[in-house]
């Protein structure tokens, strides 16, 4: 599903329905959209995440470095004690990136590099010891990381998973959990990773590439027999659209039926009298709908502005569907 955002303030609902008079059939209204998304898009990674898309994550291992190694968690060190070699041990760095030493206790070592760690420790000593020097060796490191990698490997896959996105907009990541993804591309979700997994370990990142996407769809709401989503092959015509459906209720108002689709950076609703559709006399005979188009079919005719807003919203979002309309009567905000 596209998730548009539209906004409506009161001069755009104004033009989708004039003051408190009854939609004007046939006419056409446009609304910007903010954080506008299309259909499929040319770069996947603009491609906005829907529900039951597949996505392959490809984890990738930096284990190699130009700059100076600084010391990490899980690493395993060894320190040497120049002027009291009896005090010479190995030390694995603790998670909080601390070591227990002898006579000054906790050290922290995490983020330091190896030269940084010898002078530290001659600084600390130089109370204890006569001319402390220390020496200080790297005997495993990015340890951690190694771990990962080795937990991360799957027989099938290698340092792959394939992801799907869940009815309820979210993607369940190894390590890190949950991401909601309603609203972003594939390129936000991989970023919004990325800065999750170098939290865990800086060598650690993670690509992404759409696999699937759910076939083209249409979304019919309102008062219809099975209000919800139903794919379509290419585009339909708007009395098919709603025969999808199962077909109005007895509550519907076929004579203010609104389609909105979208255009570059707007969402378009007309208004449709399906009304005289079905007696042959409205273009909602011939109009289609395609891929993400919405049908809205009103209980009432459809009136003020904020209660189309207000309708068209509810209706949505009880449904699932990625449009969120936010509206209001007065003209705070306007310029």
């Amino acid at each position: 599903m596209k998730s548009l955002k539209i906004l409506a303030a009161a001069s755009l609902a104004a033009c989708l329905v004039a003051g408190c008079s009854s939609a004007p059939v046939n006419d056409e209204f446009r609304l910007p959209v903010q954080d506008a998304m299309g259909g499929a898009p040319n770069n996947p990674q603009h491609h906005q995440m829907q529900p039951r898309d597949v996505i392959d994550a490809m984890f990738k291992f930096d284990t190699l470095s130009n700059t100076i190694y600084k010391l990490a968690a899980h690493d395993k060190i060894r320190i040497r004690f120049l002027s009291a070699p009896e005090y010479d041990d190995n030390y694995q760095i603790r998670p909080d990136g601390y070591i227990s030493m002898p006579f000054v206790g906790d050290v922290k070592v995490a983020g330091m590099t190896v030269d940084g760690l010898r002078k530290h420790l001659e600084s600390l000593y130089e109370p204890v010891l006569k001319k402390p020097e220390f020496h200080v060796n790297v005997l495993e490191y990015q340890v951690h990381l190694k771990e990962l990698q080795t937990s991360l490997f799957h027989p099938n896959l290698g340092n792959s998973r394939l992801l799907t996105v869940r009815d309820d907009n979210v993607v369940s990541f190894p390590l890190i959990g949950e991401i909601a993804v309603n609203g972003k591309t594939l390129q936000d979700v991989r970023e919004a990773a990325n800065q999750k997994y170098a939290a865990i370990d800086p060598g650690l990142q993670i690509d992404l590439m759409l696999q699937s996407s759910e076939a083209n769809r249409i979304f019919v709401l309102g008062e219809v027999q099975n209000p919800g989503a139903f794919p379509i092959n290419g585009p339909v015509s708007l009395m098919q659209a709603v025969a999808l459906s199962g077909g109005a209720n007895v509550k519907a108002e076929l004579g203010s039926v609104v389609a909105m689709h979208r255009e570059g950076n707007e969402v378009v609703a007309k208004v449709f009298d399906l009304k005289n559709a079905l007696r042959g006399k409205d273009s909602a005979f011939t109009a289609q709908v395609g891929n993400n188009d919405v049908i809205y079919v009103p209980a009432t005719r459809l009136g003020k502005s904020a209660d189309v807003m207000r309708q068209l919203s509810e209706a949505l979002m009880f449904r699932g569907v990625g449009y969120t309309f936010t509206y209001r009567t007065d003209d705070k905000g306007e310029e």
